[in-house]
């Protein structure tokens, strides 16, 4: 069986990558388009571009597009800036998107947002990925700042943005599937658009973005249906944040399902009473694996989500030699 892409480049399986291993060191070739679309906030604007600027990525080989969606007052490029500013006067994120996309030129888009400013290697990252494989879909770790936007940007980034926080929702899905490469539920659930790279070919392929559909944004509007009206019972915002909770119940059925069960492995009873039986030992198992996390991050004074549920079934089954009783 041919276990290579075309070129002779490795398939990815089941999303693990690691088949890849891209090279530390390696000569660049491919052109990147980094689309900003943007309305308003200029200053922010202002320090992503000087971000830009000092990419470790060559500069001949990166182009810069800037599309402005119809801010008041229009946006502006800073002096010395090799980005290019295109306006686009339909609104939207999507509308934005497809304008910078139509002027692009790039072997790669790099899609960023004018609030996301990258650190030197950024970019290179990125890119070594995509002269590994041409199929990739890349992205990369945020980090929210409530502190001051100075008005030139800092050698030391990490030191000039403390207190930084980091999108908990992607780090988390990313440690409970180490990396990803563990049947994530979801996996295009992290495709962060404030920084993710992907192909140009498979953007054309894909074809342009459906400027109908309303995008997250960063103020995000949700709709919310529901028989609760009385607020002082539970407000709005509360059940809001149940829609992003609901990934708590999915990464344990994952866990069930593809981690301790395995993936497409069946129930072996064929009538009721047994295959009850069955479940109810799966569940009392991933209990008390869970109860084992637990127990190991209250000693190590952890959060117990930064405990992988994959690498506790694996060094349980290794130290596993014989029948196992806890209570239930």
């Amino acid at each position: 069986m041919d276990a290579s892409g075309g070129g002779g480049v490795p398939r990815v399986r089941g999303n693990d990558y690691r088949v890849l291993e891209p090279p530390e060191h390696f000569t660049p070739e491919l052109r990147v388009s980094v689309i900003i679309p943007a309305y308003g906030g200029q200053d922010k604007l202002d320090l992503v571009l000087q971000g830009l600027a000092r990419q470790t990525y060559p500069a001949g080989l990166t182009e810069i597009i800037v599309v402005d969606n119809g801010s008041s007052p229009p946006l502006r490029l800073p002096g010395g800036s090799a980005a290019r500013l295109i306006v686009c006067d339909r609104p939207g994120r999507a509308a934005a998107r497809n304008a910078g996309l139509a002027a692009a030129t790039g072997d790669v888009i790099h899609w960023l947002d004018s609030d996301v400013v990258l650190t030197p290697g950024a970019v290179e990252a990125h890119m070594r990925w995509h002269h590994a494989a041409p199929y990739l879909s890349v992205t990369g770790y945020l980090r929210f700042t409530p502190a001051p936007l100075p008005a030139v940007l800092p050698e030391d980034l990490e030191a000039a943005f403390e207190p930084a926080e980091p999108h908990a929702w992607l780090a988390g899905m990313v440690e409970r599937t180490d990396g990803l490469t563990a049947n994530p539920v979801r996996p295009f659930s992290l495709h962060v658009g404030g920084a993710t790279s992907v192909n140009a070919a498979l953007v054309r392929a894909a074809g342009p973005m459906d400027e109908e559909l309303v995008l997250g944004q960063d103020t995000e509007r949700i709709r919310l249906i529901t028989s609760i009206l009385d607020p002082a019972e539970v407000t709005a915002e509360e059940l809001a944040r149940c829609s992003h909770d609901r990934w708590e119940a999915e990464t344990g059925i994952d866990q069930l399902k593809t981690h301790l069960r395995g993936p497409g492995r069946i129930l072996r009873s064929r009538t009721p009473e047994p295959a009850c039986q069955e479940i109810w030992a799966y569940l009392l198992t991933h209990w008390a694996l869970c109860t084992l996390i637990c127990a190991a991050a209250t000693t190590a004074g952890l959060d117990p989500d930064r405990i992988k549920f994959l690498g506790t079934v694996c060094i349980v089954r290794r130290s596993v030699t014989g029948p196992a009783a806890f209570s239930p």
